[in-house]
């Protein structure tokens, strides 16, 4: 077999002890191997441990059948292959497993070794495949929805500079989680604010200066998810997205989603939600004037399920990073990608460019440039990471070191 790196991951399913010694002394050597004779175990194995690129269940088992599992495997983790086998080779069977379970080979006891190491051979193949044109679409897409928000930031740059500190967090706190959440929280937490786009820029001041929404712009508020899924629906694949978008609401799902994304999936998109909406309301908080330990009372004072577990996340990492960066006031021409806006940038004309939180990039010191000298008000606060010096700085130390004796 073709060896393009690590070895992939198999889960083999057999309620036969020697069955499943056998299988795991053929594949041992070219695949990272992991078996069980219980359904239900392997059920456990798939939500708990990294993904696997193959898993071959035997059709005949107590509680569940292997149609039956690779159905709900398919349900929780639909990028894998899926294979059966099988001493009972009936028609019936073949066929419920094709089209329930998505098999991509149905084997036969006593399976040779040579076809048992060719079918998977072709699965590990189809796999790589698969996973290949899964990341090239994906980068497509992400490549799209980068275009659409620094759009959205020149229209809204006070809501795109939310979603930017938004995304940041939500991100963190899934590390601290130790949860992988995948690209999806990424996206939703960086599109979180394309259906402010729908409200007056009066509106949207207020917004911004934490005034208290009136009755009819609480209105408008109450219906931006639902506007927002309308709008990401255009895009494909966005699916996952603009679910943990509506769950992070507390808004249903549309009828069908919960059975197409499957148990397994479903809760993790609620997680992820979770963490988006922690993130927000923080985020918000903070904006609004709150210190962080208010604000860290009044998201627990909410009691929204799922939420505790983040909280506690939340507050281990805002007292584990607090002096990690400097603040400093930094010139147009010293300022360097990746350094954070400190407070809102505007123009001497009051027109505000970002927010606080904004995320320097090479584009953004590209845009500042097109504005006139004087144009932009300086010096710009900004939040340096400990240990990162201007070129200034750099420059000055070179000299100091060229002048030592």
């Amino acid at each position: 077999m073709p060896d393009d790196g690590a070895r992939l991951r198999v889960l083999l399913v057999d309620d036969e002890p020697a069955v499943l010694e056998g299988l795991e002394l053929q594949l041992g050597r070219r695949y990272e191997v992991h078996g069980t004779t219980q359904p239900t175990q392997a059920l456990k194995m798939i939500d708990t441990m990294a993904p696997f690129a193959i898993v071959l269940s035997d059709m005949r088992m107590p509680g569940m059948d292997g149609a039956a599992l690779l159905r709900e495997i398919r349900n929780r983790q639909p990028h894998g292959v899926r294979m059966l086998l099988s001493g009972h080779a009936d028609v019936g069977s073949a066929i419920a497993a094709v089209n329930d379970g998505g098999v991509f080979r149905f084997l036969t006891k006593p399976c040779p070794p040579a076809q048992l190491l060719a079918a998977f051979d072709a699965a590990a193949q189809h796999y790589r495949v698969q996973a290949a044109e899964r990341a090239l679409l994906e980068q497509t897409l992400r490549g799209a929805i980068k275009a659409l928000a620094e759009v959205l930031a020149v229209v809204d740059p006070a809501g795109h500079g939310q979603a930017l500190r938004v995304q940041q967090l939500s991100l963190e706190l899934a590390k601290e989680l130790a949860f992988a959440p995948g690209w999806s929280l990424e996206v939703a937490a960086l599109l979180s604010s394309i259906g402010r786009v729908s409200l007056p820029a009066e509106v949207l001041q207020r917004l911004h200066a934490g005034e208290i929404p009136l009755p009819d712009e609480a209105a408008m508020l109450a219906r931006l998810p639902k506007l927002t899924d309308r709008l990401l629906a255009a895009i494909p694949r966005l699916e996952p997205a603009r679910a943990i978008l509506l769950l992070s609401h507390e808004q249903p799902l549309p009828e069908g989603w919960a059975t197409d994304f499957g148990s397994g999936t479903l809760a993790t998109l609620g997680r992820c939600a979770a963490i988006l909406r922690v993130a927000e309301g923080f985020d918000t908080l903070l904006t609004h004037g709150y210190g962080s330990a208010e604000a860290l009372g009044v998201l627990r004072a909410r009691k929204v399920a799922g939420d505790a577990a983040v909280i506690d996340a939340l507050e281990s990492l805002r007292a584990r990073d607090q002096g990690r960066v400097s603040v400093r006031q930094l010139p147009i021409a010293m300022l360097q990608p990746g350094m954070v806006i400190a407070g809102d940038l505007c123009t001497t004309a009051g027109q505000l460019l970002v927010t606080r939180g904004f995320v320097i990039s090479e584009s953004f010191l590209a845009r500042l440039t097109n504005f006139s000298r004087g144009r932009v008000r300086e010096p710009v606060l900004v939040m340096v990471p400990d240990g990162q010096t201007t070129p200034a700085e750099t420059r000055s130390d070179s000299l100091q070191t060229a002048e030592s004796p």
